[in-house]
This record gives C-alpha cells, structure tokens and sequence, in this order.
C-alpha cells in the first residue's frame, strides 16, 4: 500500500532576499506573502536517502536543502541574487492541504518559535519582525525545476556542496561571521556552474524529446555528480 509522504512545513527571516511570487514544483512549494513566507516540502526519513542529515545546515532535512538551493541557483551571478533564510523549527502536516491550511499552520508554528527564540531570531513580520526584502527580479520556476530534478539526495559531494551554499548565504548576513562566507566562496562558485550545466541537460532534453527510459534514468543517476566533480577540479 502506497504511503503519502509527509509534509515538513517551515517559516523564514526577513534576514533572505526572495522572489514576491510563490514557487511551486513537484512536491515542494515557496507560499509568499508580505506577513509570512513559508515552505512546504514532501520529504522521507533521512534513511531513505543513506544520510542522516544535510552537512552544513542539519537541522534542514536533504529535501529543504536541495529546494533551497535550487532557489538560490537559479538566478545566475550576473543577474543579481536570491537566497532564503529558514528558520529554526518545523511542523509536520498532512499531505494534500491547500494553502490556506498550510498558512495557518504556518501561523501557529511562526508563534512557537517566537516564544521559543524571542529577540535572538530575526522573526518573520507576522511576528513582529521586520519587513521582507524583495528579489523584484523574481526567480525562474523552470530553472528551480530543473535543478532540483538533476540533484539525487544520495550523492554525497553534491548534498554537501548544496549545505554549504546556503550557509555562505546566510553568514553574509551577521557582520561578526561573514568571514565564514568568504571562505564558502569557492564551492559556491562551483555549485553556479552546477546550476549552469542542469540547465544546459534540460534544454538538451527538451530538444533530443523523449528517449529509451533506461538511458533517461542513468542520465539522471550519474549527471549531477559527475558536473560538481569536474567543477571541484
């Protein structure tokens, strides 16, 4: 008997720059507002994927990790940049809520960890936080796509690299660790070319059509890996 997967439902500081439009793709969704910007993501016990956590930020889980950063690679360097600032703490929901549900959820969970935090958490402004910053350049949902269909949970290097990325990000925005950033730098200059080449794989998809499932697959299997590794050269 088929069992739906959870839903792993997370808030975000305005400490990130984000798109002002929601993002939603195959099992994960980026719902936006002015108030509250929450993720809802359909995820697996760590054991399915054979690790335990996401590296450099663990308290994520492998399915949050590789959204995020889909998000965050798919605005190219030149263009700008977009990242996201999640929060410490989660709630699980049932699969299949609109929206609507899944925002209240949000509500109450944003509620908790305010409490939980207090003044140490740069809280959302449905908390009382601060205003949101704005990406108004938005970020491209096909490359978030793209990227996120390229990435497998159980390559280690690339999962590592993808933890790493985020935490670049989020350092550059406490002034007493943006060293830490600095240092990250080279592996995120490494994931861009990551983003590049998911992309270059799905136009090529798109203009050889469909082809043997086997030869599908193993594309899939050994692309993503094989691209950060020849980047990390």
């Amino acid at each position: 008997m088929h069992t739906a997967k959870p839903v792993l439902v997370r808030v975000f500081s305005p400490l990130g720059l984000y798109p002002r439009h929601p993002i939603e793709i195959p099992g994960a969704r980026l719902l936006v507002s002015d108030e509250l910007i929450v993720s809802a993501i359909h995820v697996e016990p760590p054991e399915a994927h054979g690790l335990v956590h996401s590296f450099k930020l663990n308290f994520l889980r492998l399915e949050e990790t590789r959204f995020l950063a889909a998000i965050a690679l798919a605005v190219h360097p030149d263009d700008g940049m977009a990242f996201t600032y999640p929060l410490y703490g989660y709630v699980d929901v049932d699969s299949g809520l609109d929206d609507d549900a899944l925002i209240e959820a949000a509500q109450q969970l944003a509620a908790r960890i305010s409490g939980w935090w207090g003044r140490s958490a740069v809280l959302p402004p449905e908390s009382g936080g601060p205003p949101y910053q704005w990406r108004e350049g938005g970020v491209n949902v096909d490359r978030v796509l793209n990227i996120v269909s390229t990435v497998r949970l159980n390559d280690h290097l690339l999962m590592r690299g993808l933890g790493a990325l985020l935490q670049a990000d989020m350092c550059w925005r406490h002034r007493e660790i943006e060293g830490v950033a600095v240092l990250l730098e080279p592996t995120k200059t490494k994931l861009v070319e990551f983003g590049r080449f998911a992309q270059q794989q799905a136009s090529r998809r798109k203009a050889d059509g469909p082809g043997p499932r086997r030869l599908r697959r193993s594309s899939r299997r050994h692309g993503g890996e094989q691209a950060f590794r020849q980047t990390s050269r």
